[in-house]
């Protein structure tokens, strides 16, 4: 595994890159360092690249981001995903889980509100609260979608499949003179 397989691997959970640290090389027990300036208190196996390589803190963070995880919502976010998790009072709001124990889930608020900023965590019992984030197509299909159903529902009964299939009609332009935008 190379230097930077491995810092993607295991930095996250130990904090992320360190910080007014720009570039990491590996000393040969393991140990992080950045010249005289920065040693690490923690050390990994050793790098593939052993001696040969440096990364840098843009490397790292690109190789992060191509690394991070696609979650479908099916079980517990992974470490590194952004996604959604519902507050008590102000409904759905932006995070990104950070370390995930049998105790609990911690993560970071992303929507730096005074209410929702900094750390915080919750027990896994809560990992039904958190959601994919929702892209703007998904919003606006989904508020299309409650509106066809409280009018559909005022006058009948309507099923989610006809629903759905009308949905997709309006959006396929099927339906003359109604579309979506």
């Amino acid at each position: 595994m190379t230097l930077l397989e491995l810092l993607v691997k295991e930095l996250p959970s130990r904090g992320g890159w360190p910080d007014g640290v720009e570039r990491l090389e590996q000393y040969p027990d393991g140990a992080l360092f950045d010249g005289p300036n920065y040693q690490s208190n923690f050390k990994f196996q050793r790098a593939d690249d052993f001696g040969d390589d440096e990364v840098t803190r843009e490397q790292y963070e690109a190789a992060l981001v191509a690394s991070k995880p696609e979650w479908d919502g099916e079980g517990l976010p992974p470490v590194g995903c952004e996604c959604e998790y519902e507050t008590k009072f102000d409904g759905w709001q932006p995070v990104r889980i950070e370390l995930i124990k049998s105790e609990g889930i911690a993560f970071t608020w992303l929507s730096n509100s005074q209410a929702y900023n900094g750390l915080d965590c919750v027990g896994v019992q809560k990992s039904g609260s958190f959601r994919p984030i929702r892209s703007e197509a998904d919003k606006r299909r989904h508020e299309t979608m409650r509106q066809l159903s409280h009018s559909l529902r005022a006058n009948g009964s309507v099923t989610e499949e006809q629903l759905n299939r009308l949905y997709a009609d309006v959006a396929a332009g099927k339906i003359p003179h109604i579309r979506i935008d």
